[in-house]
């Protein structure tokens, strides 16, 4: 006697047109609720690049584009060094992915679920949702409307900074990015202020769970030692942190000079110095973790500091799901003395290390909204 004929589990795809640490943690979540697509371009056929070890699919699950890395290598080699060139890059990647996969869905029906980024899933997305299968997506870029604003804001207060006005995406990108919002079951962002502003908006938004490593770190014996987050940029903060720093007795800031680095006598400056790997990587000795930032910003430094419990000082722009509420500090953008203020509650407390925010909850959390669009 012949059994029943076993029935297919829905298919869940994932589009990542680069490499991207949220990948990893999606397909995890997605396994659960269903089979598992990834169409990743840029993957090789022995494993997806250097993030091979932290995520292996099987043969069937990875679906590759053939003849893709010769091309993105020429156009890498030709946007390296230039901001407005790499910019271009990345945007036009993820719209042409976006068209690779909504080719690639009219040829798979049992799809349930697509997971796209941004900037290139509104056409998989109208797609989708025209046969009936659930979007979800992958806010993993600022919300390039409010980004401008911030800059623009950003600019007025810091005139000769050059870096806050050069590049602006393309209104056709902004209206973009916005449509793929309304077309979406669920958004999932990078903190707790573009998740506020989604839910204003009236999407259901969900943290994006990313990977973050390290380990509980000792407490600072010989004064205190700011951490600014990112590059030493306008956008980051730098501005402030500097005369915060000024406005306080004793300590150090440690930065990460780099491409937009402000000002220009940044390392001569007192009680100022270059930020070793062991103090960015590990956050070996450091007090705090300041993210003053005037723009959007997900900034590994402050999640590496949530993550173990490290205390931040930081814009709700840039603090990410860090909980500020803490042993850390909300301040304004652009706001000296309550930088300073809150350096010096932050230096009068000595707050113990511990262990901080953990990725288990945001992974959980998409797993069931997954569960749910497939149904």
């Amino acid at each position: 006697m012949s059994g029943a004929p076993r029935r297919r589990r829905a298919v869940i795809a994932v589009v990542c047109p680069e490499p991207a640490t949220w990948l990893a943690p999606v397909v995890e979540a997605a396994r659960s609720a269903g089979e598992v697509r990834v169409l990743a371009p840029w993957a090789l056929p022995w494993g997806l690049g250097p993030r091979r070890r932290r995520l292996r699919l099987a043969p069937g699950e990875l679906v590759r584009v053939p003849l893709w890395g010769l091309a993105d290598l020429a156009v890498t080699r030709w946007a390296a060094g230039d901001v407005d060139h790499v910019m271009w890059r990345r945007f036009a990647t993820r719209a042409l992915v976006g068209r690779l996969a909504d080719a690639w869905l009219a040829r798979a029906p049992q799809t349930r679920v697509v997971v796209a980024p941004t900037c290139g899933a509104r056409r998989v997305f109208a797609a989708a949702r025209a046969r009936g299968a659930g979007a979800v997506l992958v806010e993993d870029l600022p919300s390039m409307r409010e980004l401008h604003a911030d800059l623009d804001a950003a600019a007025r207060a810091h005139p000769t900074s050059a870096f806050l006005t050069r590049h602006r995406a393309a209104s056709a990108t902004v209206a973009e990015q916005e449509a793929e919002r309304v077309l979406a079951d669920h958004v999932l962002v990078r903190g707790a202020w573009a998740r506020a502003l989604r839910a204003a908006e009236g999407a259901s938004a969900l943290a994006l769970p990313l990977p973050v490593s390290g380990a509980p770190v000792a407490g600072v014996e010989d004064g205190p030692r700011w951490l600014l987050a990112g590059s030493a940029a306008a956008r980051h903060g730098v501005h402030e942190a500097l005369a915060a720093l000024e406005a306080c007795e004793g300590g150090e800031l440690l930065v990460q000079p780099g491409e937009g680095a402000e000002p220009a006598d940044l390392l001569r400056r007192p009680r100022v110095r270059r930020a070793s790997d062991r103090e960015r990587t590990g956050l070996d000795g450091v007090t705090a973790v300041l993210a003053p930032a005037w723009c959007e910003s997900w900034l590994p430094e402050v999640a590496r500091a949530a993550a173990i419990g490290v205390p931040v000082v930081a814009t709700t722009r840039g603090a990410g799901f860090a909980p500020l509420e803490g042993s850390g500090a909300e301040v304004e953008r652009g706001d000296v003395a309550g930088l300073a203020a809150a350096l010096r509650r932050v230096q009068a407390a000595r707050p113990a290390w511990g262990v901080g925010v953990a990725m288990d909850a945001a992974v959980d959390a998409l797993r069931l909204a997954l569960a749910g669009l497939v149904g």
